[in-house]
């Protein structure tokens, strides 16, 4: 009797973890609501307008360009895209251990990420979709769309698991939003080296 009621437990709270939400992760959620949809493609996409550049559409791209090579915000990416005459650069990257998450089986998820933006004189339109999520447990990897999971898909499961991947996810898209938007407007100032330093 003693070891049914400690599977019944362990199943109840199993089921909780698995298809419920903690009540900050609840809170994380309802705090950016509104500031992403589910695109045509079945991507989680959010979109900033920058107006306020004073430069020509060739060197705004110039300034996307070196963002993106040299300090890259995107993770492991590379530009794929670079069209001056349309006004048009893509990257694609990985934000590694978006959350590492520990209980019954630890699990740690990834973020597959595409940027593109569209630049015209004094302008530019930076879309940010999350693309997939690569998921590593005891039990194996898996690759899933973001948008099948929690809390894009509100049926979704392990909601505090992908909730928090969600919402650290959309942190790393508020800060690359504003190293894109520095970039613009300030140019890339490449750090100077001191050739004389022996600790580096």
């Amino acid at each position: 009797m003693k070891k049914l009621l400690t599977i019944a437990m362990i199943a109840i709270v199993s089921s909780i973890y698995t298809f419920g939400q903690s009540g900050d992760v609840e809170k994380s959620l309802k705090s950016i609501e509104g500031q992403w949809k589910v695109d045509q493609d079945q991507n989680v996409t959010y979109q900033i307008i920058i107006t306020d550049s004073t430069l020509k559409k060739d060197e705004i791209c110039n300034r996307v360009m070196n963002h993106f090579i040299y300090d890259n915000g995107t993770g492991k990416g590379a530009v794929q895209t670079q069209n001056k005459e349309t006004g048009i650069v893509e990257t694609r990257g990985l934000w590694n251990d978006v959350h590492r998450g520990y209980w019954i089986v630890s699990t740690k998820v990834s973020t597959h990420i595409l940027v593109r933006v569209e630049v015209k004189d004094f302008r530019a339109r930076v879309t940010l979709s999350l693309t997939e999520y690569d998921i590593i447990s005891q039990s194996g990897a898996v690759t899933m769309k973001v948008s099948s999971t929690f809390p894009a898909n509100p049926n979704g499961g392990l909601k505090t698991q992908m909730g928090k991947a969600f919402y650290n996810s959309h942190l790393k898209v508020m800060e690359t939003f504003n190293a894109i938007t520095k970039a613009i407007r300030e140019g890339n100032i490449p750090q100077r080296v001191d050739f004389n330093k022996k600790d580096w």
